[in-house]
């Protein structure tokens, strides 16, 4: 009798890797000139934008005839949201420095850059780059800051809400 797989019929077969070097976030300080985001000890982002549509309806003139209706798009609004840990480093001060303040400019764009795996998927040898994505936050600000710890830890977490204009979405 032939080897069998234990759980399934099918075999499983390796699609490619990634490691965590590969997933990069510049908090805005990565310009020239500028600080680094290393130290911010981010734990985790989220972020989306959305656009309502909303639903416009045409009163039918016949019977029997389509109803048209008119998709109205409004306006653009981003949220994003981090949580890092409170460490020794001073870069998340900077952070909240130049995108705490409404008026004083309008801060840079944060950018989400995860770079293609490695190409170790079976028949690539090698060959081939793997593609990313990069995600860039325009003009962000912060809306909302918050802290907490518990005791078992004593981990202080940070948590920052902010607002953006615009998601760009690119290949990288």
């Amino acid at each position: 009798m032939p080897a069998a797989n234990i759980f399934e019929n099918k075999d499983q077969t390796i699609g490619g890797a990634f490691t965590a070097e590969n997933c990069v976030l510049d908090l805005g300080t990565g310009r020239p000139g500028g600080p680094s985001s290393s130290g911010a000890i981010v734990q985790r982002v989220n972020f989306s934008i959305e656009r309502p549509i909303n639903f416009v309806y045409e009163i039918g003139s016949s019977a029997g005839q389509t109803q048209n209706v008119y998709y109205v798009g409004g306006r653009r609004r981003g949220q994003a949201q981090f949580e890092r840990i409170v460490g020794g480093s001073n870069v998340f001060k900077s952070f909240v420095d130049n995108y705490g303040p409404l008026c004083d400019k309008p801060g840079e764009n944060i950018a989400l850059t995860a770079n293609g795996g490695c190409p170790i998927a079976a028949g690539n040898n090698g060959g081939g780059a793997a593609r990313g994505v990069k995600y860039t936050l325009k003009t962000p600000k912060i809306t909302t800051l918050g802290a907490s710890v518990s005791a078992q830890d004593i981990v202080i977490m940070e948590s920052v809400a902010m607002v953006f204009l615009d998601l760009l979405y690119e290949n990288v």
